[in-house]
């Protein structure tokens, strides 16, 4: 991967320099959207006020006292070597290094 070339942008170069500029402005935070390869640009203020909002309002999150990660991989782990008629696919239904969502 370290030797892979990058694929060339498919930005102009006018806005390549206004997608730097932008990003050089500590009042505004540019992010990937989650769809479509788009880009987000958004007031820091607004985003961080949104962002608490979403994680402490909408009632879908909470704060664990450890990351679960690990645990949850290997019952699952185990779970899927159990069944033995998917013994052919279990290594392909494994996840070998899971990494926590965030945000």
């Amino acid at each position: 991967m370290r030797k892979a070339k990058p694929p060339k942008s498919n930005l102009s170069k006018e806005e390549s320099l206004a997608l730097r500029s932008l990003n050089q402005n500590k009042d505004i935070i540019v992010l990937k959207a989650d769809k479509g390869g788009a880009a987000v640009i958004l007031n820091k203020v607004d985003y961080r006020s949104k962002m608490f909002d979403h994680l402490h309002n909408s009632g879908s999150y909470k704060k664990l006292p450890r990351n679960p990660l690990k645990k949850v991989a290997r019952n699952v782990a185990l779970a899927i070597k159990s069944i033995g008629s998917l013994s052919s696919l279990h290594h392909k239904l494994i996840e070998i290094n899971p990494i926590t969502p965030r945000i």
